[in-house]
């Protein structure tokens, strides 16, 4: 008989089911309370191999970011699932042993969202930088721009909204968040990326 696993379902936040995305994606989700001989993953289901593959994850407390590889470089278009993971000690030595890919998972709680690799159009600029063109109408070059940090930022606030704490929680993390991205440091390092909020 398999022990237990905990009662509350792991939430992945992003990617959102059918979602287009790169080959790197920062899968942010909550976890329940994990066991204390437990661990979190992070897997993707690649269709052409028939495998699964794990990245465990380290909860810092209920959320989690959690980079993982989507594919190689030949898949744009295929459609892939992430699955966030629970699992007791022996799921864990199974998929710890099993990185380079399985075809099964051992006993655990999940949830998933299945995504699609964006089909990417490389163009090289004459300083040799290689840069990523995804079906875009409104594209922007340059260097050191915000458009990263505020989909990050965007992504976090879903989160806070998303989150179990009361309304005066949620203004209280939000205020602290704009506080952060106002202070002049954040703001030389970011750009304006605090007019997210």
């Amino acid at each position: 008989m398999n022990p237990p696993c905990p009662p509350a379902i792991p939430e992945i936040y992003y990617p959102t089911p059918n979602a287009e995305v790169g080959r790197f994606v920062d899968v942010i989700a909550q976890v329940p309370e994990i066991p204390s001989d437990g661990s979190a993953w992070v897997l993707v289901y690649a269709p052409g191999a028939k495998k699964w593959y794990p990245t465990r994850t380290m909860p810092q407390g209920p959320i989690i970011r959690q980079r993982v590889i989507v594919g190689s470089d030949s898949c744009d278009g295929a459609r892939f699932e992430i699955i966030l993971f629970i699992t007791n000690k022996e799921g864990g030595a199974f998929l710890a042993a099993n990185n380079d890919g399985t075809e099964s998972l051992p006993y655990g709680t999940a949830t998933e969202v299945t995504v699609k690799r964006r089909i990417e159009n490389t163009i090289y600029m004459n300083d040799q930088r290689k840069i990523t063109i995804t079906g875009s109408t409104n594209t922007v070059i340059g260097n050191a721009n915000s458009l990263v940090i505020t989909q990050n930022i965007e992504a976090l606030l879903r989160v806070i909204d998303d989150s179990k704490g009361s309304s005066r929680e949620k203004d209280e993390a939000k205020s602290l968040l704009k506080k952060f991205l106002a202070h002049p440091l954040i703001t030389a390092i970011a750009g304006g990326a605090a007019g997210a909020l």
